[in-house]
Parts: C-alpha cells; structure tokens; sequence
C-alpha cells in the first residue's frame, strides 16, 4: 500500500497536509552525488523508491519523455518556471501525439480525414468504448507528466516557495497557503523539532502545483451562484460548483409542513461545496441539515461556506452515512425528514479524490447508498436522488440496473423531475466553421454528451 502523508508526519514530525501521498526519491544532482528526498502528490504512489535526474533550459521535451518512460523522473531546477510549464506541455502533446509545428498539424488533421467521424447514433457500447480508450489515453498521460517535480521549500514546516527557479509566480506562498489551508481544520500535528533534523524541502509534481493556482483562483474570485446571487468559494480537492444545469431541480424539493410538528432535517450525502444545502436552507425547504462526505477537504469546505451565509449545520467525516458513534446526542441520530445524495454519476476507478466526485467503480457507492437509506429516513420521508444519464448513455449500465437498486432497497419511485444539461450541449453543438457533412458527424463521446440529461429522482421507502 501506498504510504500516506500521516506516516510521514509521525516519523518526521512535519505539519502537512493529511492526504497527500508520500515516496522516497533518490535524485541524482550530478554523476557522483545522489540526494535522498520525499515526494507529495494528491495521486497513489508506488512504495517503491524512484529514481530521478535533473532538468532545466537545455532539456528536450523528447529526452525528457524518454527518461519518464524508462521510469525516471526529472525535477526541474536551475532555469526559469516558464520553460518548466513549456516543457510540460511540450511533453503533454507528444504523449498525446499531437505537436505545434505545421506539419504535424497537417499529419493530425489527414489522420482524422482517414479514420472519419463516428454518427451520433452509434451503438452504446461502442461509444462506452470509445470513452473508455480516451480516459485511459488521459490517466496515462496525466501519470507520466505527474513525473515532471519541482522543489518546494519548508518553513517551520509549512510550504512556502519554489526553489531552483526564476520568474515563479508572485504569490506563490498565498497558493500553498490556500491548498493546505485544511491543515488545522483537520487538527493534524506538527510538533516541535530542530532545524537540524527537519527537511529543508520537499518535491512536488509541477502539475500538482499548475492545478493548485487553477484552484487558487476559484477560490479567490468565487463561483458565482444564480440561485444564490452570492458566491461559493470552493476549496482544493472539491470541485468548484462550475456546472449549475442542475440547480434548479432543487425547485422540486418539497416537503409538506403541515405533516410535521419538529423542524424539517434534511441529510446530504457528499456534501461537497455545499451549495445545495444552502439553497435549500436559504429557500427553507428544510430547517437543519446534517451533511457526510468521505473526503476532509469537503467537510472544511462546506464548513467555511455555510458559516458564510450564516448557517451552523452538523458536517461529519464518513463514508456515505454517519456512525452512530459520530453523533452522540439522541435527536441528532434520529432519523431524518429528507436525504439527498448526489452521487458520482460514472461507473469507473477512482484514482484521486476528485475523481471519487465522477467515478463509482462497479457503482458500488450507488448501489450502497440504496441499499442502506431506508434506515436512515422517517417513514413519510423524501430521498432525492440527483444523478446523470450519462453512464447510460455511453452504455457503462442501463436504466432498468437503476430501478432494479431502487426495489432491491425497498424503495419506490414517486416522480422524475429532468433538465438538459446545457454545458454539455453547448461544447457538443456543431460551429458555423464546421462543413456541411461535420455538422451531422460529430466526434461519438461529444455528440452523446449533448444529449445528456439530469434527473432529480423522488423515492420514498416502500410500506
């Protein structure tokens, strides 16, 4: 198993970030000298030590993808940050392979002429396929440009700058403050050592760092929210609320008052950002909220942007449904009025926590919640369902496995409330640029996105 951050931290007494994987490089500066350092990253590491070599202005995007696929990796040092980023692009685009120079556009672009276009309405399960070779073409990309570090220096144990660099970014220190602002919310301990006995650095990937200013600057500026005329401002490790198609299903949770005499609780599962519970508080579609996630940097997350609007609400570390033991007053473990679960809407591996926010391997976090809701919700109770019709329509599962999870956990369907997802249509919707026959042959993955719809399931337990 891969070694966590928390294991590092007990031997090493370092205040970091609790989630972050951890290996041991052996860097090799110059012909003679081998530096012993560690490696974070938000992705699984081998537990293995890895071997790696210096780069900098000199290095080839060519050379540099040829030590990545012996299984070397390179830290850049030396040069300047900005050809550190061209450098990873560069090698993005030959993993990829597709490159800037014109002849290689116009070898791409013969290329896409012989293979052709796929029609839209190609079989399910080729596209499924289809979808399947693109998203591992990106995880094996992603893993090799992940081999690409740079050092980051400590201070008092916290990251504070890139070393080894010219022209990095101004405010580099205001970015890791931000990425590893969930340090003391999640009460992980640094204690007190000597500067002789502490590292002086650690390695970070480069494009660890290029995602934490991507998720820096939502952070700073702040998705804005239709439904809230206000902002929500997302956290590392959460996914910004950037797709709002779906927020107007929340229109359709209604729970009838006149029924109950105690306050209205509602339970969000995957509780993420946050933003859907706020709407439904700042709607008073529901009074309290009890809301789970399975990843810390989303309870933190949820925390800071319900304390915003002024809401006090119960955020519980776990996987789906709280412990009992995690609520120790009777009224709080007490069944609630309404759940809602927005679940990863792909059936697939999940490698990173982002990820667990898109994939559901084998759907075993659906079918888990299903199986298990009817325990947690009042008899008269709503569970809403928010999910995708995505995995379908790539032909990773069907409709009828879906309603077949629903009788298999006592549960039956009262109503479906829809709506088109209007991101996915625009990016798919063909362009004036494009020819006559273009327009009727889109690529199959993008031409089934179009067509992807959202839907608000609305279950009750079965008497």
């Amino acid at each position: 198993q891969p070694k966590t951050i928390a294991n590092f931290i007990s031997s090493r007494r370092l205040g970091f970030h609790a989630l972050f994987h951890t290996q041991t490089v052996h860097w090799r500066t110059d012909e003679e000298v081998v530096e012993c350092c560690q490696l974070f990253s938000f992705r699984p590491l081998d537990s293995n030590p890895l071997q790696a070599l210096t780069a900098n202005d000199t290095t080839r995007s060519t050379a540099a993808l040829h030590h990545i696929r012996t299984g070397e990796a390179l830290v850049y040092t030396g040069g300047d940050y900005h050809n550190a980023r061209q450098l990873l692009q560069a090698v993005k685009r030959k993993i990829a392979g597709t490159s800037s120079s014109p002849r290689r556009k116009k070898r791409a672009k013969e290329k896409k002429k012989i293979t052709g276009a796929v029609e839209t309405n190609t079989a399910p399960f080729v596209v499924g396929n289809q979808w399947m070779k693109q998203r591992q073409l990106q995880r094996d990309q992603s893993e090799l440009v992940h081999k690409i570090f740079i050092q980051v220096s400590l201070e008092d144990g916290r990251p504070s700058q890139i070393m080894g660099l010219k022209r990095t970014p101004t405010n580099v220190k205001d970015i890791f403050s931000y990425a590893f602002q969930n340090d003391k919310v999640m009460n992980v301990k640094g204690g007190e050592i000597s500067s002789s006995s502490q590292p002086k650095y650690f390695l970070a990937s480069l494009a660890d760092f290029l995602a934490m200013v991507g998720g820096y600057e939502w952070h700073r500026k702040g998705v804005y929210i239709d439904a809230l005329q206000d902002y929500i401002f997302p956290h590392f490790g959460v996914f910004p609320p950037t797709r709002q198609d779906y927020i107007q299903l929340m229109d359709n949770i209604n729970v009838d008052r006149t029924t109950r005499q105690n306050p209205i609780r509602m339970m969000e599962i995957g509780i993420g950002s946050g933003v859907l519970s706020i709407i439904l508080l700042q709607r008073k579609k529901v009074d309290r909220v009890i809301g789970t996630d399975i990843n810390p940097y989303a309870i933190a997350c949820a925390k800071a942007n319900m304390q915003q609007f002024g809401f006090q609400e119960d955020l519980i570390l776990a996987d789906l449904f709280p412990p009992k033991a995690a609520t120790t007053n009777e009224e709080k473990n007490r069944k609630v009025d309404v759940v809602l679960f927005n679940p990863p809407w792909i059936p697939g591996n999940a490698a990173t926590w982002l990820d667990q926010a898109v994939y559901d391997p084998d759907q075993n976090l659906l079918r888990r919640f299903l199986l298990q809701v009817q325990h947690h919700v009042t008899e008269d109770g709503h569970v809403y369902l928010l999910l995708s019709n995505l995995g379908m329509l790539l032909g990773l599962f069907e409709e009828r496995d879906l309603y077949a999870m629903f009788q298999e956990g006592n549960l039956e369907l009262v109503e479906v409330h829809t709506t088109k997802s209007k991101a996915e249509m625009s990016k798919s919707r063909p362009t004036k640029k494009m020819g006559k026959k273009s327009k009727h042959h889109l690529d199959a993955v993008e031409s089934v996105k179009a067509q992807e719809v959202i839907s608000l399931y609305y279950l009750r337990v079965s008497k």
